[in-house]
């Protein structure tokens, strides 16, 4: 589990060995809009921070985005919804939002505490 806590953070999602890894939804740890436009999750607070959290990845072959600022929109602006098992991702996050992603393993260089490669 990591807890974001600088405004940029390069991570793997998945830790080997712990538990079976699972893609994890986005909306588990941000929270989503309802039909209705009203927001459902832990920032309620702190919508405009949450805005500015962008993560992105590659998936199907080219570099994709996940933005907070469109998540108020539904899912089909998104470049993806969730993390998957083994993958990379670099996120921003500039309010400094402590979002808390289980199975996130920050890294850095020299650093690898420990991913989940695709089998």
């Amino acid at each position: 589990m990591a807890i974001l806590t600088t405004k940029y953070t390069i991570a793997w999602y998945g830790v080997d060995g712990e538990t079976e890894c699972s893609n994890a939804p986005i909306s588990d740890f941000l929270g989503s809009y309802d039909t209705s436009g009203n927001y459902q999750g832990p920032w309620a607070d702190r919508l405009s921070d949450l805005s500015s959290v962008e993560i992105y990845g590659y998936e199907e072959g080219a570099p994709k985005t996940f933005s907070g600022m469109l998540m108020q929109y539904g899912d089909g602006l998104q470049g993806f919804t969730e993390l998957k098992c083994g993958r990379m991702y670099l996120i921003k996050n500039f309010a400094l939002l402590p979002v808390e992603i289980p199975g996130l393993v920050p890294s850095a260089d020299g650093v690898d505490m420990g991913r989940v490669v695709p089998v």
